[in-house]
């Protein structure tokens, strides 16, 4: 497991040292480019990820009936759907937030809970440092209304957030320099690629591969063809979800109607996804021997 989230973390680091460079020296990929990009890396990597969840579930709560955890996982995904339709400004926002704790646990090996935040925030925000009009196109299409509060604040905390990351982990340089060359590389390719790119590159290469081996070799499925197996008919049931999502959307251009169907798709999946880490996290911890406590 060490050896194939290494090599993925190998991967990140140069595709997406690669790409920044390029867009420093002159490329300008376009928003188009970036959206497929990202309609690709959620579809091969992202929903793998979650479509675990029911076997996360059962190895947890073993003896639970299977019925009941997709009502749960379902009616939570339902939940966002229907705020993002009834306040899609305020959805936005705490899909942001969620975003922001979720991707800090990308670092839950570290104790030092601020680090963790810092660094999840820091990848919502970096892409307002240069790219302000770009994220607030995006956002408004996301919220159908104006968000130039969001991006206002973003811009600035961007800075203070970037800078605590890195520092905090340059301090571990010599016991963990992998760490500080992921963030390094994080903080640039998120100020010079554009949104859509670097949320790619972040959320393909680096965050989805590293759960979904932790996952998959919690679970002992040991080949990808197990893997395949598994995961395949709920990415599928996912993808036919979203596809008649972004058939209802047809009012809205091409573009909005992606966006709309690839984030509004992301937050209904991240929150119920969250609620059942937290779940079993609550579990492992009750059925931990005392004796670690002391």
């Amino acid at each position: 497991m060490k050896n194939t989230t290494r090599s993925f973390s190998n991967t990140f680091l140069i595709v997406t040292t690669l790409l920044s460079v390029a867009v420093i020296l002159g490329l300008h990929p376009d928003r188009a480019m970036g959206l497929l990009v990202l309609v690709l890396t959620v579809i091969i990597l992202g929903l793998p990820h979650g479509a675990l969840d029911p076997l996360v579930a059962q190895s947890a709560f073993p003896g639970s009936r299977k019925e009941t955890f997709y009502l749960l996982y379902l009616s939570a995904s339902a939940f966002v759907v229907l705020g993002w339709i009834a306040w899609p400004k305020a959805a936005l926002g705490c899909f942001l937030l969620i975003a922001a704790f979720h991707f800090g646990s990308d670092l839950e090996d570290e104790s030092r809970v601020w680090l963790r935040i810092c660094y999840g925030v820091t990848i919502i925000t970096l892409p307002c440092v240069l790219h302000s009009p770009d994220i607030a196109t995006m956002y408004r299409m996301l919220a159908l209304q104006s968000t130039g509060d969001y991006v206002a604040l973003s811009h600035w905390i961007a800075y203070a957030a970037g800078a605590a990351t890195l520092i905090a982990v340059s301090l571990n340089v010599k016991s963990e320099p992998r760490r500080v060359a992921e963030v390094t590389v994080i903080l640039l390719s998120g100020v010079f690629l554009p949104p859509l790119l670097f949320f790619s590159c972040y959320f393909g290469l680096l965050h989805s591969p590293r759960h979904l081996i932790e996952t998959a070799c919690s679970l002992e499925l040991k080949t990808l063809q197990r893997l395949f197996a598994v995961t395949a008919p709920i990415v599928v049931s996912t993808l036919c979800l979203a596809a008649i999502g972004w058939w209802v959307l047809s009012r809205y251009s091409f573009q909005q109607r992606t966006l709309l169907s690839v984030f509004v798709g992301l937050a209904a999946l991240t929150v119920p996804h969250m609620l059942l880490e937290a779940c079993t996290q609550s579990r492992r911890n009750c059925e931990a021997p005392v004796g670690l406590y002391r």
